[in-house]
């Protein structure tokens, strides 16, 4: 069996991982980038993705979509095949 993790963007919060349990939302968790154990330049890099869609108003452009499929990519190959890593509703 796999963790389900999100990569999504929500107003007022700066970690932008959500992990599914039992794959329903209302069953959706934070979790700390140490719990995930990312490297230092993939979490650097969610933490400045985020900021950057909060510095544009919560408004994504089309280079800060495709940054996230980016990330999404990394955290596949960082979390490994016990995860299943979503973007914007697709599997990385």
């Amino acid at each position: 069996m796999y963790r389900e993790v999100e990569l999504t963007l929500l107003p007022g919060l700066a970690w932008p991982l959500r992990e599914n349990i039992l794959y329903s939302p209302e069953n959706a968790f934070n979790f700390a980038p140490e719990e995930y154990g990312l490297s230092k330049r993939l979490t650097t890099e969610l933490y400045e993705w985020v900021a950057a869609w909060e510095a544009r108003g919560q408004r994504s452009t089309e280079s800060h979509v495709a940054w996230g499929n980016r990330i999404a990519r990394d955290l596949r190959r960082e979390l490994g095949s016990d995860f299943k890593v979503t973007y914007l509703g697709r599997e990385s």
